[in-house]
């Protein structure tokens, strides 16, 4: 009897210590953080590591992707002309550019006209500094500014006229707003870089109504994630706005209320950057962790495919992701007719008007095209323009009306808008 009792209470002890271990372990992954410092993501998530896709190469071709092409010259006069779109945005009516390089904000009509110039530079109300983060609205009324040297938001009608304005010191002080974007018909996002340091009530994206009160902060982050180095990024696909962030690898849906659902993990497991890489200070002068062999700079997101761009040790990459089938690999590196070898990269194959390598900025839902920039004066210098006009292609009429603008020394100055209506 003693001998049973002290063996039934051993298994009882057991079976205790195992519940009590199982508890202790299962409190601590609730109050340790994991190696990002994030909450662990809840739902399907689909994992894609970016180096799985170096050793696999293919081609993809623009007609994969794209079924019809849409060239937009715009006029070429000193008020015109702009070095590069920062910020843009495209309607039914309307263009809007944001040009970094003169900082001015220019209308054009839909089919490249010049319309007006919208604000100007100053510190004043209304005028801006550094418009380089600029929207328009879906009705294509108004013009929303996020100058983050000033810090303040502006909103002008495509008229012409100034509104309003309002400070973002309180909410953006000491940070950089790297984008804004409409996420329905009446409310935008502002995206905030990460702080240099703590401060209370950081979110990553601050969500604004078309009359500037702040109806939602989005992707809210503890005050001690100091990451200098980390850059972040949101952009529209043919079926949702996500939001990226480096080093923390989560890919976000960020639903028109506000919401951020994690999707995906996309990030390097081989030799790729740290988080102890993303808190080290900037300051070159101070030591820290060795560059990652493997960055991802960006994700981009058209029709079924994903496109991941970074640095690979000394050189570049460009990885893609199917979504339908799971393969993930190199494009191949495109060198027809490039004498420079300046544009030599991986990049999806024009077999559509013959221009290669194809830079795609981003998918506007309000015109449901991909968005490509050509700056037509490179052509002559960089191209064996001869070797373009033999290629074959499907759009040999779109071919030839882009050579005669890269051989038009007046006409080339200006960049070329590619509007490509997608499958």
């Amino acid at each position: 009897m003693c001998q049973c009792f002290k063996s039934n209470n051993n298994r009882t002890m057991k079976k205790n210590n195992l519940f009590i271990s199982i508890l202790f372990l299962l409190l601590l992954s609730l109050i340790l953080p994991g190696c990002n410092s994030e909450p662990e993501p809840s739902g399907d998530l689909i994992y894609i590591d970016v180096t799985e896709g170096f050793d696999n190469k293919r081609s993809i071709k623009l007609s994969e992707l794209v079924e019809s092409v849409e060239f937009v010259q715009f006029e070429n006069t000193k008020d015109t002309y702009f070095m590069n779109a920062r910020s843009f945005s495209i309607g039914q009516k309307y263009i809007m550019i944001s040009d970094d390089g003169k900082n001015r904000i220019i209308l054009f009509d839909r089919s490249g006209k010049f319309i007006r110039h919208i604000g100007r530079r100053g510190k004043g109300p209304g005028e801006f500094n550094n418009p380089w983060q600029v929207v328009m609205d879906p009705s294509e009324e108004f013009i929303f500014i996020a100058d983050g040297m000033i810090q303040k938001l502006i909103k002008y009608k495509t008229s012409g006229e100034f509104v309003d304005e309002i400070s973002t010191r309180d909410l953006a002080h000491g940070r950089f707003m790297d984008d804004i974007r409409f996420v329905n018909d009446h409310e935008f996002v502002v995206q905030l870089r990460r702080p240099y340091k703590e401060v209370e009530g950081f979110a990553s994206l601050l969500m604004y109504d078309t009359d500037l009160n702040l109806t939602k902060k989005v992707l809210t982050r503890p005050s001690d994630q100091v990451m200098p180095r980390i850059r972040s990024m949101i952009n529209q696909g043919t079926d949702r706005f996500y939001f990226w962030e480096a080093y923390m690898d989560t890919m976000y849906t960020i639903t028109p209320d506000g919401e951020a659902i994690p999707t995906h993990i996309v990030s390097c497991s081989n030799d790729g950057p740290s988080l102890e890489y993303a808190q080290s200070t900037p300051n070159p002068r101070n030591e820290g962790p060795a560059s990652p062999e493997n960055l991802i700079m960006s994700v981009n997101e058209y029709g079924s495919f994903m496109f991941m761009y970074g640095l690979r040790g000394d050189g570049r990459f460009n990885v893609v992701y199917d979504k339908k089938t799971g393969e993930i690999f190199e494009p191949q590196a495109i060198t027809a007719c490039d004498t420079s070898g300046t544009f030599t990269t991986q990049t999806i194959e024009n077999d559509l008007y013959g221009v290669d390598p194809i830079y795609i900025n981003r998918y506007d839902p309000g015109i449901g095209m991909l968005i490509g920039w050509v700056r037509t004066s490179w052509l002559g210098s960089n191209y064996d323009l001869d070797c373009i006009r033999n290629k074959k292609v499907k759009y040999p009429e779109l071919r030839d009306q882009l050579l005669r603008i890269a051989e038009d020394e007046e006409a080339s100055e200006n960049m070329l808008l590619v509007l490509m209506k997608m499958k």
